[in-house]
């Protein structure tokens, strides 16, 4: 849960990327539809914890990357994996009643971006801290970038955004110069690149797409480490 992007295509519709980097151990099924508390929910699935990092329903979409602001010193047990709050979420009618109401003591640090798209799009970003929880309201009609503070300091952060001002300024916002600015920008400077591959510990396993358009809400999933590329329809 490395590098996020949220691209909004108009009032209504988006795209959502994520890499996912993780230990190359921690294997994830590929996305399927799951009934949750009577909803239809899209999601991969971590095979260890059985959570998510990304998921999406008829009306919003949201990501999780490990981390608050700053790099925190890991202190387990958790009482729950941050990829089972994201199924949680679920059970609650808004941002805002998750927020007033659900226990997040004993909750590793994590930031949750959400796009509702019941009506126009809204964007929502949620970080804990392990000790407070920060919400913030976002334009959802300008494109934006998050990178997880665990694995990018404050630098390598601005420098990851400054590459992504400048893919957008010359990109055409297709779903698949998307991809390609995930999978391949700044491939020259090892250290700022989109896949990491460090020492073999953690690695860019997965890359998976929200497309919400006006016909259609789906997932795109590319499992990197085994060359396979699936697209789920909602439904």
């Amino acid at each position: 849960m490395c590098t996020l992007t949220f691209i909004p295509l108009d009032k209504h519709n988006y795209l959502f990327t994520t890499n996912r980097d993780e230990m190359p151990a921690r294997e994830a099924g590929l996305p399927v539809n799951n009934l949750v508390n009577g909803a239809r929910v899209l999601y991969p699935e971590d095979k260890k914890e059985k959570g998510t990092w990304i998921l999406c329903t008829v009306t919003f979409s949201m990501c999780l990357l490990n981390g608050a602001f700053n790099k925190h010193e890991s202190n387990p047990p958790y009482k729950i994996s941050r990829g089972k709050v994201m199924l949680e979420f679920l059970n609650y009618n808004s941002t805002l009643d998750f927020i007033l109401n659900y226990n997040f003591d004993g909750v590793e640090p994590f930031t949750i971006v959400i796009i509702r798209s019941d009506r126009e799009l809204m964007l929502e970003e949620l970080r804990w801290d392990g000790s407070n929880f920060h919400y913030r309201n976002l334009d959802s009609q300008k494109p934006a970038l998050w990178a997880s503070c665990v694995l990018f300091d404050d630098e390598n952060q601005n420098l990851r955004r400054i590459k992504f001002r400048n893919w957008l300024a010359g990109s055409d916002f297709s779903q698949e110069s998307v991809l390609n600015f995930h999978k391949n920008m700044g491939i020259d400077d090892l250290l700022n690149t989109t896949l990491i591959n460090s020492e073999n510990k953690v690695q860019t396993l997965s890359i998976t797409q929200i497309r919400k358009s006006d016909k259609k809400l789906a997932m795109y999933y590319e499992n990197l480490l085994e060359d396979k590329k699936v697209e789920v329809a909602l439904k």
